[in-house]
């Protein structure tokens, strides 16, 4: 008998949650022998087949493949108490902890306030332009 990851745990490869399908994509990739030959066949179920998660669509019997990323192959996460920690709060479906909150909501604050005018040139004094100016042109005829 062949020793494959998904016999060892079939639950793992039908899980509902990113972690568990996450750690389904990670063994199939890294350990299964059969790899190639699940990648032939057609995906007819919402699950990891060949190391890919296929999720339904709107039309019946067919099956779109998403990417998914197991917490081992996965970046290291973003630090908490930045912009980048509050996204992917947000996308991962949770409420962001207060360090991401706080990072966001000082983010949004510094969009919305106003910018400061720019700087007005202060005023030419046309006395002192019209001096120079003569000044220079006594300096080329001289």
């Amino acid at each position: 008998m062949i020793d494959l990851p998904c016999r060892s745990d079939p639950e793992m490869w039908w899980a509902r949650t990113h972690d568990v399908l996450g750690r389904a994509v990670h063994q199939c990739l890294r350990h299964c022998s059969w790899l190639e030959e699940c990648r032939r066949q057609e995906p007819v179920a919402e699950a990891v087949i060949g190391g890919v998660l296929y999720t339904r669509l709107a039309a019946p019997n067919y099956y779109q493949p998403v990417e998914i990323e197991c917490e081992v192959c996965a970046p290291p996460p973003q630090l908490h108490g930045t912009e980048a920690g509050y996204s992917r709060h947000r996308r991962a479906g949770e409420r962001p902890c207060t360090p991401c909150r706080n990072a966001h909501n000082a983010g949004a604050a510094r969009s919305r306030r106003p910018k400061p005018p720019a700087p007005v040139p202060p005023a030419a004094d046309v006395r002192e332009e019209r001096r120079r100016a003569l000044v220079e042109a006594m300096k080329k005829t001289a």
